[in-house]
């Protein structure tokens, strides 16, 4: 694999550093991402998961595991990495579903000039 150019690098260097950032906030001690977490955390940027749902996500295992009162620390991001998933494929649902909607508001647009013209073509114009 090459290296990716350098924009791309910085880019991909400030996506893993926001989420271990975050993560170790979460945690709340001390940690060094394992290898497998970094592998993880590129694989969420490469799949296009914006960093914004990914921290939503981690932010929000952390909050459920609390509530639950759950003991000891979460020791790895792939702890987090279902949530995640979960997370992108509800926003990509919604974002889907949102598509959808707009194309058929935009089928029916471009529908309107032919209804009418189909259904008041005979009429004078006023």
């Amino acid at each position: 694999m090459s290296a990716p150019p350098p924009g791309e690098a910085d880019e991909e260097a400030r996506y893993a550093t926001l989420l271990e950032e975050v993560f170790i906030a979460e945690r709340g001690t001390p940690f060094l991402l394992s290898a497998k977490d970094w592998t993880l955390i590129r694989g969420w940027r490469e799949r296009g998961v914006p960093v914004d749902t990914a921290i939503r996500a981690i932010q929000e295992t952390f909050e459920k595991r609390r509530a639950r009162g759950a003991a000891g620390k979460i020791s790895s991001v792939a702890y987090c990495a279902n949530a995640v998933d979960e997370r992108w494929e509800l926003e990509l649902g919604t974002t889907r579903s949102e598509m959808k909607l707009l194309d058929r508001e935009e089928a029916i647009r471009s529908r309107i000039p032919a209804e009418v013209h189909r259904n008041c073509g005979d009429l004078p114009c006023v």
